[in-house]
């Protein structure tokens, strides 16, 4: 019974406690994210429209099946010249299939749907990318800027309690008033650029709710060194797998299926006809065939003006998507060269934060021998949470460039 009751105990520990230290996981915030969005699921259903269409020309041979029933009378006259309503009734059945054995076109025809199925798959996962993309930096700068806040709010404490013994000093004369001025002005800035931060927090949380449609989780879970990985990150060089590249590039493709398409000629059909006499019970002979019909277009005007403006829209396509792969190369090696100016920049800003620190702790020790004053260890103290407050600026920039590149790559 003891066992019994320490194995209750238990369990009803680990039901309370699992949903209390639970953390949501930044991967399945984004998950659901992209689950929820309705953009998502209307680019969905218009691609699975297009891969139904793409079905559909692909069993291009499956006949159609047509039956009909015809009711019919014919109003002739009797020998004593009277209509005769009863004498001249007709009921029939008719049957007719039809298939495609083979055209010129086919090929065409079942290429554009698989270019049209593509450019839709590829509006989803551009789509896709987006919410990844915009949400992986939005909740990794929040990160960044309550992480700066924290020690922003440590170093302010550091700093008041400087200036309360400025403060004391002033009033027993053993400093300058403009001492206890100069200390007030930098606790001012380092507390206005608190605030200032704060506000872009919330900036942010609400941009990543608009991006999410989801209310913004207290609890997400991320650690420095996912974002130091994604900061050390080498992005790809390459650009063949940007998705809006690869969607103009159906588009390009489907501009030149549409000049097959115009140029088609000929077509082989297979198809069966029959009607049936309801009131007298028997086929008509003369009305049952089947057999091989071959269509030709010798002559069609609107062929040629269609397969003229097919020919410029696949030239057009084809400027256009030569255009935006160069475009994307440019961007690429402008947002490579940002990032390596940038994680420069980090570098420097590390190296100056050090120096900083060491400048906090000689100053320190040069005001306990009274070589120094109190406001200089407070400007010290101003001077170094501005060079993190950059820092912090820097590796959001760095990681806004990086995701940027992997969107620009495919590399998400």
């Amino acid at each position: 019974m003891k066992n019994l009751k320490i194995s209750a105990l238990a369990a009803l520990v680990a039901c309370i406690s699992t949903p209390v230290f639970a953390k949501t996981d930044l991967n399945q915030f984004i998950t659901d994210s992209i689950k929820s969005s309705d953009k998502v699921h209307s680019l969905e259903l218009l691609a699975n429209n297009d891969q139904i269409n793409q079905r559909s020309e692909e069993m291009y041979y499956i006949p159609t099946i047509k039956a009909g029933v015809v009711a019919s009378t014919n109003f002739k006259k009797d020998k004593k010249g009277k209509l005769d309503f009863n004498g001249n009734k007709a009921v029939s059945q008719t049957f007719d299939l039809r298939t495609t054995l083979w055209s010129d076109s086919v090929s065409d025809r079942i290429g554009l749907a698989d270019d049209r199925f593509g450019a839709s798959k590829s509006d989803v996962l551009i789509q896709k990318n987006n919410i990844k993309a915009q949400l992986t930096t939005t909740l990794y700068s929040i990160k960044l800027y309550e992480d700066l806040i924290k020690e922003g709010k440590i170093i302010l404490t550091k700093a008041e309690n400087i200036n309360k013994n400025i403060i004391k000093k002033v009033d027993g004369g053993l400093a300058k008033s403009s001492d206890k001025t100069t200390s007030k002005v930098l606790l001012s800035e380092m507390d206005n650029a608190i605030l200032a931060t704060s506000m872009k927090i919330k900036q942010l949380k609400l941009s990543a709710e608009q991006v999410s449609g989801m209310k913004y989780p207290t609890d997400i879970r991320i650690t420095d060194g996912e974002i130091a990985a994604l900061i050390s990150t080498t992005p790809s060089s390459t650009i063949e797998n940007n998705y809006e590249l690869q969607k103009k590039s159906f588009a390009k493709d489907m501009s030149r299926r549409s000049v097959g398409l115009a140029d088609s000629w000929i077509g082989v059909d297979a198809y069966a006809r029959t009607k049936y006499d309801v009131l007298n019970t028997e086929l008509q002979g003369k009305d049952t065939e089947f057999g091989i019909q071959v269509n030709i277009d010798i002559f069609d005007p609107s062929k040629f003006w269609k397969k003229r403006t097919a020919a410029n829209q696949y030239k057009s396509e084809s400027y256009s998507y030569d255009q935006m792969r160069n475009d994307l190369a440019i961007g690429l090696e402008s947002q490579k060269s940002i990032l390596k100016s940038n994680i420069a920049l980090l570098e420097s800003e590390k190296e100056s934060i050090k120096i900083k620190r060491k400048l906090i702790r000689e100053r320190q020790n040069e005001y306990e021998i009274n070589v120094t004053s109190l406001y200089e260890l407070i400007q010290s103290w101003n001077s170094y949470y501005t060079a993190v407050q950059q820092m912090t600026d820097t590796k959001v920039t760095i990681l806004n460039t990086i995701m940027s590149i992997k969107v620009m790559t495919g590399d998400l």
